[in-house]
């Protein structure tokens, strides 16, 4: 299959997305189909000069008009005669020239839905809401990233019968538990404690206000403890004035961003990782790479009882799901953790036992080639009863 793939998410660019577009890009390379990446970013030279299995091309979105640049790109690359168009995430007005000049070329499309695209259902803007609508009507597949995000796309009007589950994946060879840790403990001031991780953007969803009011807690029975923040966002000074007022400013350091190859490193220091997000309307947690990435690294996870996060934790095997805002119950989760190492590497265990098997890219690339092969042997059924006629 020759597969154009337009997304707004890929390296340089980091994130969650950007990681699970890339690996999905070189599975489907492995497996002998050609794929050319459409990608709308800011550093579009880093990209170009990224050896990959796949083709990549930038295209700079202008601030208005945002679809004329994809649209002349678009018509510039389908001279390679491509066979399906893979919309990476839901978009709405950038990619009206992808679905002009699919309908035109009568090339299907399908779409990968990670949650957040639910959004545009809810746009004060008359086209966003449109074109989201138009473009799951009339998408071949629909792709969703958890059982969560496909009852959202329905309850906004998917045709279920279109829709098939795909769970990011997770790369058990590079996520994996680190033992060359001295140094970045020095650094962190982490020697003789015992660590919780978030890694996340700072927003309000993602739940970090709750794991601060719950440290209060624990670091009465377990003064060693220490929270590790990794990311940066909106939210930071909010969280930093909880940290004092509450008394715990000195059991908490935010890290800031860091490289992707040093997240590794970051999970393997801590004990266990905690992320308790929240469930605001259309704004959910669609399944949540880095609990995997952290049971890659054999550590436990806790996370709330929302959107994705069912997909993504075993409660009680892989980790344990608490209700959300539910501070003691986070602190008590924790504590059990801690305190317990038994469990703890019993759950960090059978974790890595999941991402090596259900989890991994190839089996991911699997499933993701089975869904795109159906597509294909429907149009050929219907050419042949068309030719039959």
């Amino acid at each position: 299959m020759r597969i154009l793939v337009f997304t707004d998410n890929f390296p340089p660019q980091g994130g969650g997305i950007s990681r699970f577009l890339v690996n999905i890009c070189r599975e489907l390379s492995l497996r002998g189909n050609e794929i050319d990446v459409l990608s709308i970013a800011e550093r579009i030279g880093d990209i170009q000069q990224t050896k990959t299995p796949y083709r990549v091309f930038g295209c700079k979105k202008s601030a208005h008009f945002s679809s004329v640049p994809v649209f002349l790109k678009t018509l510039e690359l389908v001279k390679n005669k491509y066979d399906l168009f893979f919309m990476g995430a839901l978009q709405t007005t950038t990619l009206i020239g992808m679905y002009l000049i699919g309908h035109f070329f009568k090339i299907p499309y399908v779409v990968l839905l990670h949650g957040f695209d639910m959004d545009y259902f809810q746009s004060k803007f008359f086209f966003d809401r449109f074109f989201a609508g138009l473009y799951l009507k009339n998408a071949r597949l629909i792709m969703v990233n958890s059982l969560a995000t496909s009852q959202r796309a329905v309850a906004n009007g998917a045709d279920p019968s279109k829709i098939k589950v795909l769970n990011p994946g997770v790369d058990a060879n590079f996520f994996r538990k680190r033992d060359d840790l001295k140094t970045y403990r020095d650094k962190h001031g982490l020697n003789g404690k015992k660590v919780i991780l978030t890694v996340s953007r700072l927003v309000n969803r993602k739940g970090h206000r709750y794991v601060i009011e719950a440290l209060a807690s624990v670091k009465k029975e377990i003064p060693d403890v220490h929270y590790l923040v990794v990311g940066e966002g909106p939210e930071h000074g909010e969280l930093v004035s909880l940290a004092y007022k509450l008394g715990v400013s000195n059991e908490v350091s935010f890290i800031g961003t860091v490289p992707d190859d040093e997240l590794p490193i970051y999970y393997s220091l801590s004990e266990v990782f905690v992320m308790p997000t929240l469930s605001m309307g259309n704004n959910y947690e669609g399944f949540g790479m880095v609990y995997m990435e952290a049971n890659a690294c054999s550590v436990p996870v806790i996370g709330s009882r929302s959107g994705g996060v069912f997909d993504a934790i075993v409660d009680g095997e892989t980790g344990i799901l608490v209700e959300e805002k539910d501070v003691s119950g986070i602190s008590r989760t924790i504590k059990l953790l801690l305190q317990n190492n038994v469990l703890r590497a019993k759950m960090g265990e059978a974790g890595r036992r999941r991402a090596e098997k259900v989890f991994s890219w190839e089996v991911v690339g699997n499933k993701l080639e089975g869904y795109l092969n159906s597509i294909f042997r429907g149009r050929e059924n219907e050419c042949l009863k068309q030719s039959k006629i």
